[in-house]
């Protein structure tokens, strides 16, 4: 089960997705409608180069380093969020 805390971190991993995507080639509207916390990245048609910068935006947003080579686990909005909780630095090491 999702908490709500969780659900928020989504919905702000997924409003910084489309805010990624805004500008590009992507009918946002169809993106948003196929989105969903455990929906594949991939499956929605977002390309490695809209997924590179995503990637930026989230490293800069959360202060985590995502690793270069574990792009393909971190393929949901879920799996980000999960490495963003195991990843990201605490209030006090900040």
């Amino acid at each position: 089960m999702t908490t709500s805390s969780e659900t928020d971190k989504n919905q702000d991993i997924m409003d910084l997705l489309l805010k990624t995507l805004r500008g590009g080639y992507y009918n946002l509207d169809h993106v948003k409608d196929q989105l969903s916390a455990d929906k594949d990245f991939e499956e929605i048609g977002i390309d490695s180069l809209d997924m590179t910068t995503f990637f930026i935006e989230i490293e800069d947003k959360y202060k985590v380093d995502l690793p270069v080579d574990g792009s393909a686990s971190l393929n949901t909005i879920t799996a980000i969020r999960k490495f963003i909780e195991e990843h990201a630095p605490t209030p006090a090491s900040q």
